[in-house]
């Protein structure tokens, strides 16, 4: 066997070596995760093996085009026929403080409270938000119209309202979705999530108990790492 030849054989045999390495460690990655899709899934290991900059670079790429101009035919927010009624107590929980610069790198919400300690709501309420008026012609049934989407106790006092509004002239296939609560008869709280920050042991940690999840109204998922903007936040009296 020639010394090419030989040095032909161990470079491929690295290359293989490396690629079910690879391979292996994204699996393992994604299997664990079930819940995301294998894009999502594919980024964030690569982000985890110190690859972030790269994927930077592709996720501007694939997402630089501009939205269609083309008007969108349907709203995200489904028209209700009747608007959910939810028990009229709620998880007690306080806001978290963020520090100068904020840097949430988990799916979600944290307090310094335990989230089974439920608390009375009050009989206040708040006027129910002013409707928008599309930026669109022809507007969609409904748009810009705010909807009662949950309401609370016996006497079904609304809550939460939603609209949904193509905000854009130029790119009317935009349908932008938001959301209003009545802070004075529900709360926040922020749950941790297990990768990132980690740490711990939360109070709330990455999944809602069961005992809160009677008086449970919505859940967003969100949230950014801390490599994309260096900082911290405070949760359950602790900085992360």
């Amino acid at each position: 066997m020639s010394t090419r030849t030989r040095i032909t054989r161990i470079i491929l045999g690295a290359v293989a070596l490396f690629v079910l390495m690879t391979g292996f460690s994204v699996t393992r990655f994604v299997l664990a995760h079930p819940g995301y899709g294998l894009q999502q899934n594919v980024a964030t290991w690569a982000r985890n093996k110190g690859m972030g900059a790269v994927v930077d670079k592709l996720e501007v790429w694939l997402h630089d085009t501009a939205p269609a101009a083309a008007p969108a035919a349907s709203l995200a927010l489904v028209d209700p026929t009747d608007s959910t009624v939810v028990d009229s107590t709620v998880p007690a929980t306080t806001t978290t403080e963020s520090t100068t610069t904020t840097s949430t790198t988990v799916p979600g919400p944290t307090t310094t409270l335990d989230p089974s300690i439920v608390t009375t709501t009050t009989s206040t309420t708040i006027p129910p938000p002013t409707d928008i008026t599309p930026v669109l012609e022809p507007a969609l049934k409904g748009e810009g119209e705010w909807k009662v989407l949950f309401t609370l106790g016996k006497k079904k006092r609304p809550v939460v309202w939603g609209m949904s509004i193509r905000p854009f002239t130029k790119y009317g296939s935009v349908v932008a979705t938001a959301a209003v609560f009545d802070q004075t008869r529900l709360r926040a709280a922020m749950f941790n999530g297990s990768d990132v920050p980690g740490g711990g042991p939360w109070n709330n940690a990455e999944k809602i108990p069961d005992k809160a999840l009677r008086s449970l109204v919505a859940a967003f998922n969100g949230g950014f790492r801390f490599e994309h903007d260096p900082g911290g936040y405070v949760t359950e009296g602790v900085t992360v």
